[in-house]
């Protein structure tokens, strides 16, 4: 019983994550929020891992990384690196292509 009960507050407290993760690019630049929107992301992400969920957690860094790319690129690249770190983990080497295309055109836009 007392496990049950973790195990449904990490998925109600990831329930309430995935909710703020619906802050799309728009909202976080309107509101200048990037470092919260950075670790709400990263929050998202590890407790998708908590629950051995690896392809959402990644894909949560994802598109995290995608909302940030303008605003701070070296972050969304950080997000990036670790979205494919998981996927490779995962065995999901073919899925972490977008994701290494997406972070390698942010770097061609840093050296702009």
């Amino acid at each position: 019983m007392g496990l049950f009960a973790y195990d449904m507050s990490k998925v109600n407290l990831l329930m309430g994550f995935m909710v703020l993760l619906q802050l799309d690019e728009e909202i976080v630049n309107d509101f200048n929020c990037y470092s919260d929107a950075n670790l709400v992301i990263w929050r998202y992400s590890e407790l998708y891992m908590v629950c051995s969920r690896p392809q959402p957690a990644s894909d949560a860094l994802a598109k995290g990384a995608r909302a940030l790319e303008d605003a701070v690129p070296d972050e969304a690249i950080q997000l990036y690196t670790e979205a494919c770190s998981i996927l490779e983990e995962d065995d999901k080497e073919q899925m972490a292509f977008d994701l290494y295309r997406a972070a390698t055109c942010v770097y061609i836009k840093l050296e702009k």
